[in-house]
């Protein structure tokens, strides 16, 4: 029998709105409000495991009381299908992960069933990840798909990896012109790691833009009088 190969992983980025300050202060008083679920679903006798309903019971309470919702949905990537795991607040921020879903362990099921359980084990963890928590107890739910689990949390990334990565790229690309537009910031490249949460957001938005900007109009020029620089989200009107 031939051994099965696999096609080579998607690239998934995440997907933000412009602006995450409200979502990032929202979302660090909701997991701050947060408790762990129990693991007290039994599976056969060897381990007991947390439940998508236990979870969603666990998050929807506080996610409403600080105007934060998920909104989870499979999407068709060519042949392979992902689950988009979309966090979102009353202020139309958003913050949208997405891992692939493959649904290969069927275990007697028809397809379209084993494609179904694996996109609500997915959306557990995903879950988990995006909200910042883990079961407590032994959890050992899908041992069968533990790597599928840890992909799932590790495809949800802290601010501070993606800004850091963004910024690695924005300079990749535009060199000088990139030190320079951060700086404009107000921002050292050797602090950034130590920006708060909502800082890293606003800076990861504002070089995101501004590489758009300058990849649709060409590659900045040094000539002064034509800057093409987006301001950072939040910058205010200084005052004359």
């Amino acid at each position: 029998m031939s051994e099965m190969t696999h096609p080579p992983p998607l690239t998934l980025p995440m997907r933000m709105s412009a602006e995450l300050n409200e979502i990032a202060a929202a979302l660090s008083a909701c997991q701050g409000e947060l408790h762990n679920p129990t693991a007290n679903v039994q599976s056969g006798a060897s381990y007991k495991y947390a439940g998508l309903d236990q979870i969603l019971d666990v998050v929807r309470p506080l996610r409403k009381k600080h105007g934060l919702s998920m909104f989870q949905a499979p999407e068709i990537h060519g042949d392979r299908t992902v689950l988009a795991s979309m966090l979102m607040h009353s202020s139309g921020q958003y913050i949208c992960g997405l891992i692939e879903i493959t649904g290969d362990d069927t275990r007697g099921k028809s397809s379209d069933q084993a494609m179904g359980s694996s996109i609500s084990y997915m959306r557990k963890y995903c879950e988990l990840a995006a909200m910042g928590l883990f079961p407590q107890g032994e959890d050992k739910d899908g041992a069968v798909n533990a790597a599928a689990a840890a992909a799932a949390v590790q495809a949800v990334p802290t601010i501070q990896a993606v800004t850091a990565r963004a910024v690695e790229k924005f300079i990749e690309k535009f060199g000088p012109h990139a030190e320079s537009y951060i700086a404009e910031q107000g921002v050292k490249l050797d602090e950034i790691g130590t920006l708060k949460n909502v800082e890293q957001a606003e800076l990861y938005a504002a070089i995101v833009q501004q590489g758009q900007f300058w990849a649709n109009v060409g590659p900045p020029t040094d000539e002064p009088e034509q800057p093409a620089q987006l301001e950072l989200n939040g910058d205010k009107e200084k005052s004359k």
